[in-house]
């Protein structure tokens, strides 16, 4: 086996493995011998075949086989033992010309091309200098928390007869010109509405008042205020379909439900916090207090490990070999990659590239690990924000710990929450590296922040389209836990 590398730049380079008879044919004979002892012939008792026989039938495909496995192994160990670190993985050279042909007893060259990785050196510490935000919880913000969970925890009841809030569900048929069901059309389609969200006055007027079974053709357009968005959900169709309805649909009332806003007495204590738990107005109005406050401390913290992630990003703009790994991602992953998307595509790769180097560069420099107890800590968490977005607020512990344990014994699930906890402690380090300044303000000027980093991140391309959610963090607020 010979083996010739040669860089043509600082990120690119050339490697061919040469594979002569005397290496091969040693690994293609004894593959052919365990073969002819297992194999079962037409006439000859198993493990009898001829040697001639077997080689006839299975002799080129072995030697496929063989060949291809010693010169990935050899191309492997030889970058393994000469500290060659690569990106992506080698791909058959495009510049120079292999030498393979299966049916000639001769020397094989495998020629690749190889991505190197860049070397860099970490450009972060106390002259970056990040702010995290404190949220004071105003009487304002308390009392608004309060009519938010009454809502929460309404009663609901069947009703005769729709007042302004009340939810009005109805079956929706598309009609034709002469008044008919439109054949094709959108037919006994159950959308539900509230007549307090209708901005024609003159149909708000028919909405409020009107009784169960009630039926009367509308304007769909009308019905949802003209949101093709809204429109589409509603009836089931993509919304670039919504402006070929026909504006005219019969709807029949088939229910109507009034939510009643719970009162603030012992019983929603209870069920927000446990029995018991909370027994005066006073205590009620202190614990919501305390979890706008542990809310509020959460979503600061988040956006500050949002802008650690995209410093990351931003104090790490060292080249990469490109045009090989938009090569490689074509050849790897061709469903999703091709000649027509590959530059608007290979962008955010490429932020999610660096960052991972990075991130792998932080993992080596402080011996940071993904310990099972980690890995445990970023599942529950990971399942306690899933349960919540499934609208379970106060998962029993031990559910969530089960749901998780089983989660867990599936590798590509652990190897994500591995991640996940790496990405954790990348993030606690730089936090102990940079300069961090608090600073205080009211919820209406945070959220202002929030919204001008996101427009500049996700919509503003700063980061080459890439965000780097580096806990599967979810940030939907409720008070039950």
């Amino acid at each position: 086996m010979d083996a010739k590398f040669a860089k043509t730049d600082d990120l690119n380079a050339k490697l061919s493995i040469t594979l002569t008879p005397e290496d091969y044919r040693p690994a293609i004979e004894k593959e052919l011998k365990e073969l002819q002892r297992k194999v079962s012939m037409p006439g000859f008792r198993p493990g009898k075949a001829p040697m001639g026989i077997v080689q006839k039938n299975y002799g080129r495909s072995v030697k496929v086989d063989e060949v291809n496995r010693l010169a990935s192994q050899y191309l492997f160990d030889y970058l393994r033992d000469n500290n060659i670190e690569i990106l992506g993985q080698p791909l058959m050279s495009d510049t120079e010309e292999s030498k393979i042909n299966f049916d000639a007893d001769e020397d094989f060259v495998f020629a690749f091309d190889l991505g190197l990785m860049p070397d860099f050196e970490i450009n972060i510490g106390t002259q970056d200098v990040l702010t995290l935000y404190k949220i004071k919880v105003d009487e304002k913000m308390i009392d608004e928390e309060i009519a938010n969970v009454q809502k929460r925890y309404a009663e609901i009841s069947d009703v005769d007869v729709a007042e302004e809030k009340d939810v009005i569900y109805a079956d929706v048929t598309e009609l034709d010109e002469a008044g008919q069901p439109l054949e094709g059309g959108i037919a006994n389609r159950r959308v539900s509405l509230t007549a307090e969200l209708v901005t024609n006055e003159e149909l708000k007027k028919q909405l409020v008042g009107i009784a169960k079974d009630t039926e009367l053709k509308v304007n769909i357009f009308d019905l949802f205020n003209g949101n093709e968005t809204v429109i589409g959900n509603a009836l089931g169709i993509p919304k670039e379909g919504v402006n070929d309805l026909n504006p005219t649909f019969d709807m029949k009332v088939v229910e109507i439900k009034r939510y009643i806003d719970a009162e603030i007495n012992q019983e929603l204590f209870d069920k927000m916090f446990g029995a018991g738990v909370v027994t005066t107005v006073e205590d009620f109005r202190q614990k919501v207090e305390a979890e706008l406050g542990f809310y509020f401390e959460n979503e600061a913290n988040h956006h500050l490990e949002h802008e650690i992630s995209h410093l990351i990003t931003d104090k790490h703009t060292f080249d990469l070999p490109d045009t090989f790994l938009k090569r490689w991602l074509m050849d790897t992953q061709n469903k999703t990659y091709n000649a027509d998307n590959i530059e608007s595509k290979y962008t955010a790769e490429k932020a999610g590239l660096r960052y991972s180097l990075v991130r792998d560069k932080f993992e080596r420099l402080h011996n940071l690990e993904a310990t099972p107890e980690e890995i445990e800590k970023a599942s529950l968490g990971y399942t306690f924000n899933l349960f919540n977005q499934y609208g379970m607020y106060n998962p029993d512990p031990s559910t969530v710990k089960a749901f998780s344990d089983e989660q867990l014994k599936k590798d590509d699930y652990r190897n994500r929450m591995a991640e996940i906890a790496i990405n954790r402690a990348v993030i606690a380090t730089v936090k102990g590296m940079v300069t961090i300044e608090e600073k205080e303000v009211g919820t209406e000027e945070f959220y202002k922040i929030i919204n001008e980093h996101n427009h500049a991140h996700h919509n503003g391309h700063s980061h080459e389209g890439h965000d780097h959610d580096h806990d599967g963090h979810d940030h939907d607020h409720d008070h039950e836990h």
